[in-house]
């Protein structure tokens, strides 16, 4: 019962998650940094410089606070979680057979190994046999620094 709640409760926190966004602002002097940041807008990711245009990640209710202050902006990507999922979901071209990992692009230490073997197969005169060096306290394998490659 206690699962199921806590589940319940994730699920709800995160379809509830306020949309974040990209936004521009023309910030022309300090004067008017000073304003944006009496908004309550965060300072994370924040790139450009006074003089010219600063973008901003603002949430909902930041961009609301901006426009009550009569600051205009313009929303350059309206749903930045969005399009970092669908970035790591496009496909790049395959540079000497590797890809995107399942983990979120990333690849997990098994498909690692796998593509060690397979780079093995392809490059006997580079790359030698994998060879273990112990465990870790984790019981996790140790590789030599050998098992990636030989010049």
């Amino acid at each position: 019962m206690m699962t199921v709640l806590c589940l319940a409760a994730a699920n709800s926190r995160s379809q509830s998650a306020e949309k974040v966004s990209q936004i521009r602002i023309l910030v022309n002097d300090k004067e008017t940094l000073n304003r944006i940041w009496s908004s309550g807008i965060d300072y994370e990711g924040v790139e450009g410089k006074i003089g010219g245009w600063m973008y901003f990640v603002a949430a909902e209710n930041e961009q609301a606070r901006l426009t009550n202050l009569g600051i205009p902006y313009e929303v350059v990507i309206g749903d930045l979680a969005g399009y970092y999922e669908k970035r790591l979901q496009e496909k790049a071209p395959p540079f000497l057979g590797f890809g995107f990992g399942s983990m979120g692009g990333f690849y997990t230490n098994s498909e690692v190994i796998q593509q060690l073997d397979s780079m093995r197969l392809q490059y006997p005169n580079l790359i030698t046999a994998r060879d273990s060096i112990g465990r870790t306290q984790q019981l996790r394998a140790c590789m030599s620094s050998e098992s990636f490659g030989q010049m």
